[in-house]
């Protein structure tokens, strides 16, 4: 893969631009664990450019916007141009990081995509804190997951070079975690504002009409709303939010037993198959809308595309702080990942179709 672009990308913390070659060439930082601060990194006098090379892998570049406090990219996080950026959107509770934790996992390991998108982290420490912040305790050793506390700090959960074997378009796909308290609050991160797509979750057991464990609110998700009008403030002369989403019923692993309309999309093998996408998001739609779940249905009506999905990261509940290993593993997470990707141009239309024929 080619890294030479040398245009301008948004930063993805203060949403300044900055012209990537520039920003390379003023200098590059490695990240220091003892320190735990940005340090420069120098080349050594006579050292081969393949020395160099290696030692660069996991450099990051100072943006460039003095006005802001001082904040790095993964060197590589511009090579390719604009970068896909996810964010998710829901409570605390919602599961948010059990899914892109699980997201990230069927990625990394490719066999379903294998031969049409292939994925490698974006920057190797970052790769290895995600893999022991989040994949061996949740993946290895089943453990639920702490909730994202509530702080000011924008970090990237993970980040990949992300290559479309069809097109030969290389890429970069980056997932950024939040708590509920702040997607919540009045001034939510400026993140927020580089989204190229969004993933809502909505939590069952806050849906009124699922009648199950917590008691339900017929408000909705505050942080839904919230979401919704702070990005309808950045596009007022807009009728539609320019983005896509898709609306996820998270933890669905909790429904299907008592719901058939739940167990038929969640025990179905076809995560890669988008020509039925729309039939799952009418059929969600429908099912929200007769289980008193309406205020969740609200981005639909919000954003220019929308698709809905019957997803569980886990495929069980945890019990104690772990989740039995009999029902575990992830349950159509890929689906409203490829959704969004197909609408933000990295897919071409029915790229995947043929996929488990292969």
């Amino acid at each position: 893969m080619s890294n030479s672009f040398s245009g301008t990308v948004r930063c993805p913390i203060c949403l300044e631009q900055i012209n990537w070659r520039q920003a390379k060439e003023a200098g590059l930082f490695v990240f220091d664990e003892d320190s735990r601060r940005y340090e420069p990194l120098e080349r050594r006098r006579g050292e081969s450019e393949q020395s160099w090379l290696h030692r660069t892998a996991n450099a990051w570049i100072r943006c460039t916007n003095s006005d802001f406090y001082r904040h790095f990219l993964p060197v590589l996080y511009g090579a390719y141009g604009e970068p896909i950026i996810i964010v998710a959107v829901g409570t605390s509770n919602s599961g948010k990081t059990h899914l892109l934790t699980m997201l990230a996992a069927e990625l990394e390991r490719g066999t379903i995509l294998a031969g049409k998108l292939s994925f490698q982290p974006l920057d190797p420490t970052l790769g290895q804190i995600f893999r022991t912040n989040y994949v061996r305790p949740l993946i290895e050793e089943r453990q639920r997951l702490p909730y994202t506390g509530p702080t000011d700090d924008v970090f990237f959960m993970h980040a990949w070079r992300g290559y479309n074997h069809q097109t030969g378009r290389p890429f970069v796909l980056a997932f950024f975690d939040f708590s509920g308290e702040v997607l919540h609050r009045d001034n939510p991160p400026l993140t927020l504002n580089a989204a190229s797509a969004l993933i809502f979750l909505a939590d069952p057991e806050l849906i009124p009409g699922f009648g199950k464990r917590r008691s339900g609110s017929p408000l909705g998700d505050p942080t839904f709303s919230n979401i919704c009008a702070r990005l309808k403030i950045s596009h007022e002369n807009e009728r539609f939010i320019p983005l896509p989403i898709a609306t996820v019923i998270s933890k669905s692993d909790l429904l299907q037993y008592q719901m058939p309309e739940v167990a038929r999309w969640l025990l179905r093998d076809d995560d890669t198959d988008l020509s039925t996408v729309e039939q799952e998001s009418e059929d969600v739609y429908a099912f929200l809308a007769i289980k008193g779940g309406s205020p969740w249905l609200m981005p639909t009506h919000e954003f220019v595309s929308s698709t809905l999905h019957f997803v569980s990261a886990t495929g069980t509940s945890a019990k104690d702080g772990y989740f039995p290993e009999r029902q575990f593993g992830p349950r159509r997470v890929l689906r409203p990942l490829l959704s969004l990707l197909a609408r933000t141009g990295v897919l071409k239309p029915g790229q995947l179709q043929d996929n488990r024929s292969e």
